[in-house]
This record gives C-alpha cells, sequence and structure tokens, in this order.
C-alpha cells in the first residue's frame, strides 16, 4: 500500500511539472475574449467629442461625433463631415463610412486620417458611464466622451460683432450659468441634451457703468435667451438660433 501512494504522488507531481503554465499576456487575452464589449444603439446614442485616439496624440483639432437610435453615425473628423451606420452585430460594427472631401492640411488631415482607418476597424462598442469606447481586437481605438458645456467661457463674438475685448464672460457648473457682461453679472438655468442647449430665466444686475455699452450688453443678454443649440470648431462655440449664428464663446483655463 506504501509504494501505490508513493507511485501516485510521484505522478501528479510530473504531469504538475510538464504542464505548461499560462503567462500574464496570455491570461489577458483570453479574459478579452471572453469579456467581449457589447452594446445597444439606445445605450450609445447621443453626442460627443473624442477625447482618445489609441494610435494619434492630437490637440487643437477635436472630432466630434453623433449617434442615433436608429444606427445612423455622424460628425466631423477633424476635416470633414462624415456620416455612416452603427450595428450591434456582425464583424464590424461601424461600416458604410463616407465622408465629404474638402482638402485640409497639418494636423486636420492628419487626425482625419486615423479617425476614419480606426473607425474602419471597430468591431465593438461599450458604453462606460458618459464615455463610448471603441473596441479593435479587444483593444479600445477611439475613445469619446458625451458633448456637455461645463466650466469658464470668454464671448469673443455677438453676431459679426467682434467681442473678446468687451470682457463678457460666464461659467457653467451644475445646469446654472453665472457670469458677468463688463458691468453687470447675470445668471440663469441652463438645460442640455447634446447640442441642445437653452438658457432659461436669465437675470442681471442693475447696475450704471461709466462709458459702458449697455446696449451691447442688452444684446448679448438676449441671444443668450434665444440660443437653441451649439456647434464646436476647433477652439471655439458657436450658438444657433435656426441657421442664425447668435455668438462665439472659447473655452478659458480655471484660475
Amino acid at each position: 500500500m506504501k509504494k501505490l501512494v508513493t507511485l501516485s504522488a510521484s505522478l501528479l507531481f510530473v504531469i504538475s511539472c510538464t504542464t505548461p503554465k499560462k503567462s500574464v499576456a496570455e491570461s489577458e487575452e483570453i479574459i478579452k475574449k471572453v469579456i467581449k464589449p457589447k452594446f445597444t444603439l439606445d445605450e450609445i446614442s447621443g453626442d460627443y467629442i473624442v477625447s482618445e485616439m489609441s494610435i494619434y496624440h492630437f490637440s487643437g483639432i477635436i472630432p466630434t461625433l453623433r449617434i442615433e437610435s436608429n444606427g445612423n453615425i455622424s460628425g466631423n473628423n477633424g476635416c470633414n463631415t462624415f456620416f455612416g451606420r452603427v450595428k450591434p452585430s456582425g464583424l464590424t460594427s461601424v461600416d458604410k463610412l463616407g465622408s465629404t472631401r474638402m482638402a485640409c492640411q497639418g494636423e486636420r488631415s492628419e487626425v482625419e486620417q486615423v479617425f476614419m482607418k480606426s473607425m474602419r476597424e471597430v468591431d465593438s462598442i461599450a458604453k462606460y458611464g458618459r464615455e463610448v469606447q471603441f473596441f479593435s481586437n479587444g483593444e479600445i481605438v477611439i475613445v469619446a466622451t458625451e458633448l456637455v458645456l461645463q466650466g469658464n467661457y470668454l464671448v469673443t463674438s455677438v453676431g459679426k460683432v467682434f467681442a473678446e475685448n468687451k470682457g463678457i464672460s460666464f461659467s457653467i457648473t451644475e445646469g446654472r450659468i453665472s457670469g458677468f457682461t463688463g458691468c453687470n453679472t447675470f445668471f440663469g438655468e441652463v438645460k442640455q441634451e447634446g447640442r441642445n442647449v437653452s438658457f432659461k430665466g436669465i437675470g442681471a444686475t442693475e447696475k450704471a457703468c461709466a462709458e459702458f455699452d449697455n446696449a451691447f450688453e442688452s444684446r448679448f443678454l438676449k441671444v443668450l435667451s434665444q440660443a437653441s443649440y451649439y456647434t464646436l470648431k476647433e477652439d471655439k462655440i458657436e450658438f444657433y438660433l435656426g441657421v442664425e449664428q447668435l455668438f462665439t464663446v472659447k473655452k478659458v483655463s480655471e484660475k
């Protein structure tokens, strides 16, 4: 009996020694294949700005995209307007990609090429919090963050009038707007849904300032309350009512 036990123990030892151990990289690869990101169109629909591309570091030129619940995808790829279809199933998750053909140079052209190449390779999409992540072969290639106005802004124009020297600025946080016209402070409520935005209940102090353009102040407060949507153009944000451009701002760093 003792010899049999000893033989069994020896056999187990040999088997354990000859069985190859999986490396960390192999284990991670198995996990990636098992945990394949999945999505539904309702989950990922919305407006986004591209915050990261895995094979290219960009700044200033920021692609945008809109995913609709019917599967349409569109936006700006850094140079041109692009369009296509998103599919929850299939070998690729984004297909029928196309774009306008305006010629761009420098970073605009580079961002466009990398973005479109990455989009064509996407085989799965997942929603994590405020982010939509685009995958290719288990690796994240594009990260897009929900489009939302938040932070500090300087008004650079009202209509076609240059306003960067007027000192009009505002901050948006937690659904509220507060700002300064160059003379008075103003405040109100902000409603946002993607690129659609409205400023409600706008009020302001009524201080009189010497040599101040009260008419321009009144004009800005009026167009602020009229805005219905906005678009991003590099570092500028343009606010519109229909096809009429009401005012433009640029984001400024927090102090």
